[in-house]
């Protein structure tokens, strides 16, 4: 069926896919909207796992900066996070929202966390770098970005382990990202 269709109220409860199987949008008698296949992803825990040098995006990060792995993935919308390598596979282009926190106590002065989100990140900085300092307290550090991404790209949390040694962490951590638009 084509055509324009003029209209002052479309009333409807469910918006499916061209094959009418899969449900892309629920308007319920409130009026409330919801999109349940939007990709997603949320992970949690102690980051007490990180992974060897990997290359995210074609970028391989000096030093000793690693990607984080996660104890529990709490939402994985599409299954596109992967906790063995710690990395989100971008599904479908277009804006993302991307969130990440990290409490912890260690010996050391500093933490470095790196967002690893672009080909064009730098091998030091990642696309977005967050240094805290700890004076041996307990604190946090957490960041929120926005990304235009294309189908393919891959998210990672990365931290340096000069500085942050994963199994000193003793509040959670967490990361996760969600397409908005």
């Amino acid at each position: 069926m084509s055509g324009i269709i003029n209209a002052t109220n479309l009333e409807v409860a469910n918006i499916k896919d061209s094959t009418g199987t899969n449900t892309a949008m629920t308007v319920d008698s409130s009026g409330r909207v919801t999109t349940p296949n939007k990709p997603l992803f949320y992970t949690r825990g102690y980051a007490s796992t990180i992974s060897s040098a990997t290359a995210i995006n074609g970028v391989t990060p000096n030093g000793t900066i690693r990607i984080m792995l996660f104890d529990e993935v709490a939402l994985n919308v599409g299954n596109h996070f992967s906790n063995t390598t710690g990395k989100f596979t971008v599904p479908v282009a277009g804006i993302y929202q991307v969130n990440w926190n990290i409490g912890y106590k260690n010996a050391n002065n500093y933490s470095k966390v790196a967002l690893f989100l672009t080909s064009s990140d730098n091998a030091s900085y990642g696309y977005s770098l967050v240094w805290t300092s700890n004076n041996h307290q307990y604190n946090s550090s957490s960041a929120t970005v926005y990304v235009s991404a294309s189908v393919g790209q891959e998210f990672a949390m990365c931290l340096d382990t000069q500085y942050t040694v994963p199994h000193t962490h003793e509040a959670y951590t967490s990361f996760g990202a969600m397409l908005i638009g």
